[in-house]
Protein backbone atom coordinates (compact mmCIF):
# COMPACT_ATOMS: atom_id res chain seq x y z
CA UNK A 1 0.00 0.00 0.00
CA UNK A 2 2.96 2.37 0.32
CA UNK A 3 3.31 2.29 -2.95
CA UNK A 4 -0.17 3.04 -3.95
CA UNK A 5 -0.14 6.15 -1.36
CA UNK A 6 3.16 7.96 -3.09
CA UNK A 7 1.49 7.52 -6.36
CA UNK A 8 -1.84 9.18 -4.96
CA UNK A 9 0.72 11.79 -3.06
CA UNK A 10 2.60 12.31 -6.32
CA UNK A 11 -0.80 12.75 -8.60
CA UNK A 12 -1.70 15.76 -5.73
CA UNK A 13 1.43 17.23 -6.57
CA UNK A 14 1.39 16.93 -10.77
CA UNK A 15 -2.46 18.88 -10.41
CA UNK A 16 -1.29 22.01 -8.46
CA UNK A 17 1.91 22.06 -10.93
CA UNK A 18 2.03 26.17 -10.79
CA UNK A 19 3.20 26.62 -15.11
CA UNK A 20 -0.42 24.45 -16.07
CA UNK A 21 -2.38 26.37 -13.69
CA UNK A 22 -1.15 29.81 -15.05
CA UNK A 23 -1.82 28.88 -18.88
CA UNK A 24 -5.02 28.45 -18.14
CA UNK A 25 -5.17 31.26 -16.28
CA UNK A 26 -3.80 33.97 -18.66
CA UNK A 27 -3.52 34.52 -22.42
CA UNK A 28 -2.79 36.90 -25.09
CA UNK A 29 -4.35 38.53 -27.86
CA UNK A 30 -2.59 40.70 -29.77
CA UNK A 31 -1.23 43.85 -27.90
CA UNK A 32 -3.77 42.21 -24.80
CA UNK A 33 -3.33 39.94 -22.10
CA UNK A 34 -6.48 38.47 -21.40
CA UNK A 35 -6.38 37.55 -17.71
CA UNK A 36 -9.57 35.13 -17.33
CA UNK A 37 -12.45 37.83 -18.45
CA UNK A 38 -10.02 40.89 -18.26
CA UNK A 39 -8.17 42.73 -20.78
CA UNK A 40 -5.10 44.31 -20.28
CA UNK A 41 -3.34 46.67 -22.91
CA UNK A 42 -0.10 45.64 -23.16
CA UNK A 43 2.75 48.49 -24.64
CA UNK A 44 5.98 47.38 -23.21
CA UNK A 45 4.57 48.38 -19.51
CA UNK A 46 4.71 44.79 -17.76
CA UNK A 47 6.19 44.43 -14.53
CA UNK A 48 6.56 41.19 -12.95
CA UNK A 49 7.23 40.46 -9.36
CA UNK A 50 6.55 37.10 -7.21
CA UNK A 51 7.59 35.43 -4.03
CA UNK A 52 6.93 31.60 -2.74
CA UNK A 53 7.62 28.21 -3.64
CA UNK A 54 5.68 28.05 -6.47
CA UNK A 55 6.35 31.53 -8.38
CA UNK A 56 9.28 30.13 -10.67
CA UNK A 57 7.43 28.10 -12.63
CA UNK A 58 4.34 30.46 -12.51
CA UNK A 59 7.27 32.79 -14.03
CA UNK A 60 7.93 31.05 -17.05
CA UNK A 61 4.80 30.75 -18.09
CA UNK A 62 4.07 34.65 -17.65
CA UNK A 63 7.53 35.43 -19.61
CA UNK A 64 6.42 33.21 -22.54
CA UNK A 65 2.89 35.35 -22.71
CA UNK A 66 3.81 38.40 -21.99
CA UNK A 67 7.18 38.23 -24.07
CA UNK A 68 8.39 41.87 -25.12
CA UNK A 69 6.03 43.79 -23.08
CA UNK A 70 7.81 42.75 -19.82
CA UNK A 71 10.16 45.64 -18.37
CA UNK A 72 11.70 43.77 -15.71
CA UNK A 73 10.83 41.36 -12.79
CA UNK A 74 12.24 40.34 -9.30
CA UNK A 75 11.73 37.01 -7.43
CA UNK A 76 11.90 35.79 -4.49
CA UNK A 77 12.42 31.90 -4.14
CA UNK A 78 13.20 29.22 -1.24
CA UNK A 79 17.07 28.31 -1.60
CA UNK A 80 18.10 25.66 -3.78
CA UNK A 81 15.18 25.79 -5.87
CA UNK A 82 16.44 28.18 -8.81
CA UNK A 83 17.39 25.76 -11.41
CA UNK A 84 17.76 28.28 -14.24
CA UNK A 85 17.12 31.97 -15.28
CA UNK A 86 14.03 33.31 -17.52
CA UNK A 87 15.92 35.65 -19.27
CA UNK A 88 17.96 38.89 -18.45
CA UNK A 89 15.06 40.96 -17.49
CA UNK A 90 14.23 38.48 -14.23
CA UNK A 91 16.34 38.89 -10.76
CA UNK A 92 16.08 35.76 -9.25
CA UNK A 93 16.53 35.77 -5.69
CA UNK A 94 17.23 32.81 -3.08
CA UNK A 95 17.05 33.19 0.62
CA UNK A 96 14.59 31.71 3.48
CA UNK A 97 16.42 28.67 4.75
CA UNK A 98 13.63 26.01 6.20
CA UNK A 99 11.13 28.46 5.09
CA UNK A 100 12.48 31.43 7.97
CA UNK A 101 13.22 35.11 6.46
CA UNK A 102 16.91 36.04 6.75
CA UNK A 103 19.33 38.63 4.96
CA UNK A 104 18.71 37.80 1.43
CA UNK A 105 15.16 37.47 1.42
CA UNK A 106 14.95 40.73 3.33
CA UNK A 107 17.36 42.24 0.39
CA UNK A 108 14.65 40.49 -2.38
CA UNK A 109 12.17 41.98 -0.55
CA UNK A 110 13.52 45.29 -0.69
CA UNK A 111 13.69 45.25 -4.53
CA UNK A 112 9.90 44.15 -4.47
CA UNK A 113 9.00 47.22 -2.82
CA UNK A 114 11.58 49.65 -4.60
CA UNK A 115 10.46 48.21 -8.18
CA UNK A 116 6.48 48.56 -7.37
CA UNK A 117 7.34 52.27 -6.09
CA UNK A 118 8.42 52.66 -9.68
CA UNK A 119 5.00 51.69 -11.28
CA UNK A 120 3.25 55.04 -13.05
CA UNK A 121 -0.17 54.94 -14.27
CA UNK A 122 -0.25 52.71 -17.57
CA UNK A 123 1.63 50.29 -16.21
CA UNK A 124 0.50 46.81 -15.32
CA UNK A 125 2.14 45.00 -12.02
CA UNK A 126 1.93 41.11 -12.39
CA UNK A 127 2.05 39.46 -8.66
CA UNK A 128 2.71 35.94 -8.50
CA UNK A 129 2.04 34.90 -4.75
CA UNK A 130 2.31 30.98 -3.45
CA UNK A 131 3.11 29.48 -0.06
CA UNK A 132 5.87 30.70 1.42
CA UNK A 133 5.65 33.87 0.53
CA UNK A 134 5.47 35.55 4.17
CA UNK A 135 9.08 34.03 4.51
CA UNK A 136 10.38 35.53 1.26
CA UNK A 137 8.87 38.72 1.58
CA UNK A 138 10.06 40.40 5.35
CA UNK A 139 10.37 44.02 5.08
CA UNK A 140 10.03 45.34 9.16
CA UNK A 141 8.34 48.57 9.59
CA UNK A 142 11.37 50.49 11.18
CA UNK A 143 12.74 50.22 14.42
CA UNK A 144 12.06 46.66 14.20
CA UNK A 145 15.02 45.01 13.12
CA UNK A 146 14.49 41.31 11.11
CA UNK A 147 16.07 39.50 13.96
CA UNK A 148 13.56 40.79 16.14
CA UNK A 149 10.70 40.23 13.57
CA UNK A 150 11.39 36.52 13.22
CA UNK A 151 11.86 36.37 17.21
CA UNK A 152 8.34 37.83 17.82
CA UNK A 153 6.79 34.82 14.63
CA UNK A 154 9.48 32.35 16.33
CA UNK A 155 7.42 32.68 19.94
CA UNK A 156 3.93 33.18 18.15
CA UNK A 157 4.50 29.61 16.09
CA UNK A 158 5.59 28.50 19.29
CA UNK A 159 3.17 29.01 21.61
CA UNK A 160 0.43 27.08 18.71
CA UNK A 161 -1.16 30.09 17.00
CA UNK A 162 -2.27 29.31 14.01
CA UNK A 163 -2.02 30.66 10.17
CA UNK A 164 -4.11 33.10 10.65
CA UNK A 165 -2.79 34.54 14.00
CA UNK A 166 0.67 34.36 12.82
CA UNK A 167 0.01 36.07 9.43
CA UNK A 168 -1.68 38.84 11.35
CA UNK A 169 1.44 39.50 13.69
CA UNK A 170 3.09 39.18 10.00
CA UNK A 171 0.76 42.29 8.44
CA UNK A 172 0.94 44.33 11.23
CA UNK A 173 4.80 44.24 11.49
CA UNK A 174 5.54 44.33 7.76
CA UNK A 175 6.03 47.23 5.34
CA UNK A 176 4.49 45.20 2.12
CA UNK A 177 2.18 42.65 3.51
CA UNK A 178 -1.77 43.10 4.46
CA UNK A 179 -2.43 45.42 1.16
CA UNK A 180 0.32 47.21 1.70
CA UNK A 181 2.02 46.29 -1.52
CA UNK A 182 -0.97 47.38 -3.85
CA UNK A 183 -0.69 50.79 -2.21
CA UNK A 184 2.83 50.97 -2.99
CA UNK A 185 2.25 50.32 -6.54
CA UNK A 186 -0.65 52.80 -7.12
CA UNK A 187 -1.64 54.04 -9.20
CA UNK A 188 -0.59 51.12 -11.76
CA UNK A 189 -2.83 48.09 -12.27
CA UNK A 190 -2.54 45.23 -10.27
CA UNK A 191 -3.11 41.29 -11.05
CA UNK A 192 -2.14 38.70 -8.68
CA UNK A 193 -2.15 34.80 -9.48
CA UNK A 194 -2.33 33.12 -5.99
CA UNK A 195 -1.60 29.47 -5.53
CA UNK A 196 -3.26 28.87 -1.79
CA UNK A 197 -1.59 27.24 0.73
CA UNK A 198 -4.70 28.43 3.59
CA UNK A 199 -7.41 26.68 4.89
CA UNK A 200 -10.68 28.47 2.85
CA UNK A 201 -8.82 30.59 0.32
CA UNK A 202 -8.85 34.08 2.49
CA UNK A 203 -7.27 36.47 0.56
CA UNK A 204 -6.17 38.20 3.39
CA UNK A 205 -3.97 35.61 4.91
CA UNK A 206 -2.15 34.05 1.89
CA UNK A 207 1.17 35.29 2.05
CA UNK A 208 -0.15 37.69 4.42
CA UNK A 209 -2.17 39.64 2.17
CA UNK A 210 0.25 41.98 0.39
CA UNK A 211 -1.96 43.10 -2.44
CA UNK A 212 -5.35 42.85 -0.79
CA UNK A 213 -7.48 45.82 -0.38
CA UNK A 214 -9.44 47.96 1.21
CA UNK A 215 -6.73 47.95 3.56
CA UNK A 216 -7.26 46.97 7.33
CA UNK A 217 -4.36 47.45 9.80
CA UNK A 218 -3.63 44.72 11.69
CA UNK A 219 -2.26 46.04 14.58
CA UNK A 220 -4.85 46.02 16.95
CA UNK A 221 -5.78 42.65 16.44
CA UNK A 222 -1.46 41.51 16.10
CA UNK A 223 -1.59 42.55 20.06
CA UNK A 224 -4.49 40.34 20.66
CA UNK A 225 -2.70 37.17 19.55
CA UNK A 226 0.04 38.24 21.44
CA UNK A 227 -2.07 39.21 24.36
CA UNK A 228 -3.51 35.91 24.15
CA UNK A 229 -0.48 33.87 24.03
CA UNK A 230 1.02 35.92 26.87
CA UNK A 231 3.89 37.29 24.77
CA UNK A 232 3.02 40.73 24.78
CA UNK A 233 5.41 42.15 28.06
CA UNK A 234 8.38 39.67 26.45
CA UNK A 235 8.39 40.80 23.05
CA UNK A 236 10.79 43.18 22.12
CA UNK A 237 10.67 47.37 22.72
CA UNK A 238 10.57 48.45 19.19
CA UNK A 239 8.00 45.78 18.24
CA UNK A 240 5.52 46.94 20.99
CA UNK A 241 6.48 50.77 19.80
CA UNK A 242 4.98 49.90 16.30
CA UNK A 243 2.06 48.21 17.48
CA UNK A 244 1.12 50.64 19.61
CA UNK A 245 1.46 53.86 17.46
CA UNK A 246 -0.56 55.07 14.90
CA UNK A 247 -0.87 52.82 11.21
CA UNK A 248 0.31 55.71 8.80
CA UNK A 249 -1.50 53.51 6.47
CA UNK A 250 -4.80 54.15 7.12
CA UNK A 251 -4.52 57.70 5.98
CA UNK A 252 -2.80 56.63 3.01
CA UNK A 253 -5.37 53.97 1.88
CA UNK A 254 -8.25 56.86 1.78
CA UNK A 255 -6.87 58.91 -1.21
CA UNK A 256 -6.19 56.13 -3.29
CA UNK A 257 -8.25 53.45 -5.19
CA UNK A 258 -5.60 51.72 -7.15
CA UNK A 259 -7.23 48.75 -9.50
CA UNK A 260 -6.16 45.21 -8.09
CA UNK A 261 -7.68 41.93 -9.30
CA UNK A 262 -6.75 38.79 -6.81
CA UNK A 263 -7.42 35.31 -8.34
CA UNK A 264 -6.86 32.27 -6.94
CA UNK A 265 -5.04 29.79 -9.49
CA UNK A 266 -5.21 26.63 -7.22
CA UNK A 267 -5.78 25.25 -4.01
CA UNK A 268 -6.17 22.55 -1.81
CA UNK A 269 -8.89 21.20 -3.04
CA UNK A 270 -7.33 20.91 -6.68
CA UNK A 271 -5.36 18.42 -5.11
CA UNK A 272 -7.96 15.94 -3.32
CA UNK A 273 -10.28 15.56 -6.17
CA UNK A 274 -7.00 14.73 -8.45
CA UNK A 275 -6.07 12.10 -5.46
CA UNK A 276 -9.85 10.72 -5.80
CA UNK A 277 -9.92 10.77 -9.61
CA UNK A 278 -6.94 8.41 -8.97
CA UNK A 279 -7.89 6.22 -6.91
CA UNK A 280 -11.50 5.51 -8.55
CA UNK A 281 -9.31 4.78 -11.61
CA UNK A 282 -7.84 2.05 -10.01
CA UNK A 283 -11.31 0.82 -9.11
CA UNK A 284 -10.80 1.93 -5.04
CA UNK A 285 -13.25 3.02 -3.27
CA UNK A 286 -12.83 6.60 -2.05
CA UNK A 287 -14.18 10.05 -0.52
CA UNK A 288 -12.69 13.41 -0.09
CA UNK A 289 -13.78 14.23 3.35
CA UNK A 290 -12.79 17.95 3.82
CA UNK A 291 -10.46 20.40 3.08
CA UNK A 292 -10.57 22.19 6.40
CA UNK A 293 -8.26 20.25 8.84
CA UNK A 294 -6.73 22.21 11.23
CA UNK A 295 -5.84 22.32 14.81
CA UNK A 296 -3.45 20.79 16.89
CA UNK A 297 -1.97 17.76 15.77
CA UNK A 298 -3.22 15.69 18.91
CA UNK A 299 -6.44 16.30 18.43
CA UNK A 300 -6.50 15.58 14.43
CA UNK A 301 -5.11 12.31 15.50
CA UNK A 302 -8.17 12.11 17.78
CA UNK A 303 -10.39 12.63 15.03
CA UNK A 304 -9.21 10.48 12.60
CA UNK A 305 -9.22 7.28 15.39
CA UNK A 306 -12.41 7.77 15.77
CA UNK A 307 -13.43 8.00 12.49
CA UNK A 308 -11.45 5.09 11.79
CA UNK A 309 -12.83 3.52 14.27
CA UNK A 310 -16.66 4.36 13.41
CA UNK A 311 -16.16 3.22 10.28
CA UNK A 312 -14.16 -0.28 10.64
CA UNK A 313 -17.15 -1.12 13.34
CA UNK A 314 -20.12 -0.41 10.64
CA UNK A 315 -17.66 -2.91 7.73
CA UNK A 316 -17.27 -5.40 10.44
CA UNK A 317 -21.07 -5.27 11.98
CA UNK A 318 -23.50 -3.70 8.73
CA UNK A 319 -25.17 -1.77 11.26
CA UNK A 320 -26.24 1.23 9.15
CA UNK A 321 -28.10 3.01 12.00
CA UNK A 322 -25.34 2.43 14.58
CA UNK A 323 -22.72 3.83 12.34
CA UNK A 324 -24.99 7.07 11.95
CA UNK A 325 -25.63 7.03 15.73
CA UNK A 326 -21.51 6.82 16.49
CA UNK A 327 -21.01 9.69 13.52
CA UNK A 328 -23.10 11.93 15.26
CA UNK A 329 -21.50 10.89 18.55
CA UNK A 330 -18.54 12.07 16.87
CA UNK A 331 -19.15 15.38 16.00
CA UNK A 332 -20.82 16.27 19.47
CA UNK A 333 -17.02 14.82 20.76
CA UNK A 334 -15.73 17.80 18.58
CA UNK A 335 -18.23 20.39 18.77
CA UNK A 336 -17.21 23.95 16.75
CA UNK A 337 -14.77 21.63 14.59
CA UNK A 338 -15.78 22.64 11.48
CA UNK A 339 -14.19 19.79 9.54
CA UNK A 340 -15.37 17.17 11.68
CA UNK A 341 -18.81 18.59 10.56
CA UNK A 342 -17.17 18.08 6.88
CA UNK A 343 -16.09 14.34 7.50
CA UNK A 344 -19.71 13.35 8.97
CA UNK A 345 -21.39 14.64 6.19
CA UNK A 346 -19.83 12.92 3.97
CA UNK A 347 -19.72 9.53 5.34
CA UNK A 348 -23.08 9.61 6.07
CA UNK A 349 -23.75 10.76 2.09
CA UNK A 350 -21.39 7.88 1.12
CA UNK A 351 -22.63 5.14 3.27
CA UNK A 352 -26.27 5.39 2.15
CA UNK A 353 -25.81 3.68 -0.90
CA UNK A 354 -25.63 -0.20 -0.36
CA UNK A 355 -22.88 -0.35 -3.57
CA UNK A 356 -20.39 1.25 -1.32
CA UNK A 357 -20.38 -1.63 1.20
CA UNK A 358 -20.31 -4.39 -1.81
CA UNK A 359 -18.37 -6.95 -0.35
CA UNK A 360 -16.70 -6.83 -3.70
CA UNK A 361 -15.10 -3.74 -2.98
CA UNK A 362 -12.02 -3.86 -0.34
CA UNK A 363 -10.38 -1.09 -0.22
CA UNK A 364 -11.80 2.79 1.16
CA UNK A 365 -9.44 5.61 0.58
CA UNK A 366 -10.64 8.68 2.74
CA UNK A 367 -8.69 11.82 1.54
CA UNK A 368 -8.77 15.06 3.57
CA UNK A 369 -6.61 18.15 3.39
CA UNK A 370 -5.68 21.41 5.60
CA UNK A 371 -3.17 22.26 7.63
CA UNK A 372 -2.57 21.37 11.42
CA UNK A 373 -0.16 23.14 13.80
CA UNK A 374 2.13 20.81 16.62
CA UNK A 375 2.90 22.65 19.92
CA UNK A 376 6.70 22.15 19.93
CA UNK A 377 7.47 20.73 23.83
CA UNK A 378 10.86 19.36 23.08
CA UNK A 379 14.44 20.22 20.78
CA UNK A 380 14.12 17.38 18.15
CA UNK A 381 13.79 17.65 14.66
CA UNK A 382 10.40 17.13 12.71
CA UNK A 383 7.18 18.31 11.05
CA UNK A 384 3.56 18.25 11.45
CA UNK A 385 3.15 15.78 8.92
CA UNK A 386 5.56 13.55 10.69
CA UNK A 387 4.34 14.27 13.93
CA UNK A 388 0.82 13.46 12.57
CA UNK A 389 1.89 10.03 10.85
CA UNK A 390 3.21 8.86 14.19
CA UNK A 391 0.71 9.92 16.69
CA UNK A 392 -1.98 8.10 13.94
CA UNK A 393 0.64 5.09 14.40
CA UNK A 394 -0.13 4.87 17.81
CA UNK A 395 -3.78 5.35 17.54
CA UNK A 396 -4.23 2.53 15.30
CA UNK A 397 -2.24 0.32 17.79
CA UNK A 398 -3.89 1.38 20.51
CA UNK A 399 -7.50 0.45 18.55
CA UNK A 400 -5.96 -2.83 17.68
CA UNK A 401 -5.58 -3.24 21.27
CA UNK A 402 -8.87 -2.42 22.69
CA UNK A 403 -10.73 -4.39 19.68
CA UNK A 404 -10.48 -7.86 18.12
CA UNK A 405 -12.63 -7.21 15.37
CA UNK A 406 -9.52 -4.60 14.29
CA UNK A 407 -7.98 -7.33 13.14
CA UNK A 408 -9.61 -8.13 10.08
CA UNK A 409 -8.81 -5.08 8.97
CA UNK A 410 -5.56 -3.36 7.85
CA UNK A 411 -5.49 0.26 8.02
CA UNK A 412 -2.56 2.72 6.59
CA UNK A 413 -2.33 6.19 6.70
CA UNK A 414 -0.23 8.88 5.28
CA UNK A 415 0.22 12.82 5.72
CA UNK A 416 2.15 15.00 3.67
CA UNK A 417 2.87 18.65 2.61
CA UNK A 418 2.52 19.72 -0.76
CA UNK A 419 5.53 21.40 -0.79
CA UNK A 420 8.00 18.64 -0.28
CA UNK A 421 9.07 19.96 2.92
CA UNK A 422 7.47 19.04 6.29
CA UNK A 423 9.43 21.64 8.84
CA UNK A 424 13.20 22.04 8.89
CA UNK A 425 13.31 18.71 7.64
CA UNK A 426 14.04 16.93 3.85
CA UNK A 427 11.08 15.19 3.70
CA UNK A 428 7.50 15.99 2.75
CA UNK A 429 5.40 13.27 5.20
CA UNK A 430 5.20 9.69 6.20
CA UNK A 431 3.31 6.69 5.99
CA UNK A 432 2.28 4.01 8.72
CA UNK A 433 0.08 1.40 9.23
CA UNK A 434 -1.44 -0.92 12.12
CA UNK A 435 1.77 -2.41 12.14
CA UNK A 436 4.12 0.63 12.94
CA UNK A 437 4.33 0.25 16.83
CA UNK A 438 5.12 -2.80 16.69
CA UNK A 439 7.82 -2.96 14.49
CA UNK A 440 9.02 0.36 15.94
CA UNK A 441 9.31 -1.83 19.29
CA UNK A 442 11.21 -4.56 17.76
CA UNK A 443 13.83 -1.90 16.70
CA UNK A 444 13.88 -0.66 20.11
CA UNK A 445 12.76 2.90 19.28
CA UNK A 446 10.70 4.45 22.10
CA UNK A 447 8.28 6.76 20.54
CA UNK A 448 6.74 7.92 23.51
CA UNK A 449 9.97 9.67 24.20
CA UNK A 450 10.30 10.29 20.24
CA UNK A 451 6.26 12.56 20.59
CA UNK A 452 7.84 14.32 23.90
CA UNK A 453 10.52 15.66 22.16
CA UNK A 454 8.95 16.49 18.47
CA UNK A 455 11.76 14.21 17.14
CA UNK A 456 9.38 12.41 14.69
CA UNK A 457 12.28 13.11 11.46
CA UNK A 458 14.96 10.89 13.21
CA UNK A 459 12.20 8.64 14.14
CA UNK A 460 11.11 7.91 10.53
CA UNK A 461 14.43 8.06 9.63
CA UNK A 462 15.57 5.06 11.94
CA UNK A 463 12.34 3.22 11.37
CA UNK A 464 12.80 0.36 8.79
CA UNK A 465 15.63 1.90 6.78
CA UNK A 466 13.57 5.02 6.71
CA UNK A 467 11.65 3.71 3.97
CA UNK A 468 8.42 5.43 6.05
CA UNK A 469 9.22 8.73 5.24
CA UNK A 470 7.69 10.76 1.85
CA UNK A 471 10.74 12.58 -0.26
CA UNK A 472 10.69 14.59 -3.32
CA UNK A 473 12.73 17.53 -2.42
CA UNK A 474 11.04 21.21 -2.91
CA UNK A 475 7.81 20.22 -5.10
CA UNK A 476 7.62 24.19 -6.55
CA UNK A 477 4.30 24.11 -5.51
CA UNK A 478 2.28 24.69 -1.97
CA UNK A 479 -1.23 24.22 -0.94
CA UNK A 480 -1.22 22.68 2.16
CA UNK A 481 -1.36 18.89 3.33
CA UNK A 482 -3.07 15.95 2.15
CA UNK A 483 -3.53 12.77 4.64
CA UNK A 484 -5.37 9.84 3.23
CA UNK A 485 -6.75 6.45 5.41
CA UNK A 486 -6.89 3.41 3.92
CA UNK A 487 -9.19 0.82 5.22
CA UNK A 488 -8.46 -2.56 3.99
CA UNK A 489 -10.19 -5.85 4.66
CA UNK A 490 -7.77 -8.54 5.13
Amino acid sequence: MNNELRSLFAKAIESVRPGSLIRSTMRRHSHYLIVRDRFFALNHNCYLIGFGKAVLAMADQVVRVVGEHLREGILSVPRGSAKATLGPTISIVEGADNNLPDADSFEAACRIVQLAKRCSRDDLLLVLISGGGSALLPYPVPPVSLAEKMAVIKAVAGAGADIRELNTVRKALSEAKGGKLALLAHPAHVVSFILSDVVGDPLDTIASGPTVLPYVSARPEALSVLKKYQLLETVPHNVKLVLLREDSCVAMAKTVRPGVHNLIIGNNSTCLTAMKELADQSNMQSVVLTNRVVGFVTQVADVYSELIECVCFYLHEGDRNNLLRTLQQLKINHLNVPYVDDTVEKLCEYFEYPSNTDSECKTLFLISGGEPTVRIMGRGKGGRNQELSLRMAVALHRLKERHQWMNKFEVHFMSGGTDGIDGPTDAAGAIVNSNTIDQAVSENLNVETVLKNNDSYTFFSEFDGGSHLIKTGHTGTNVMDVQVIVISLK
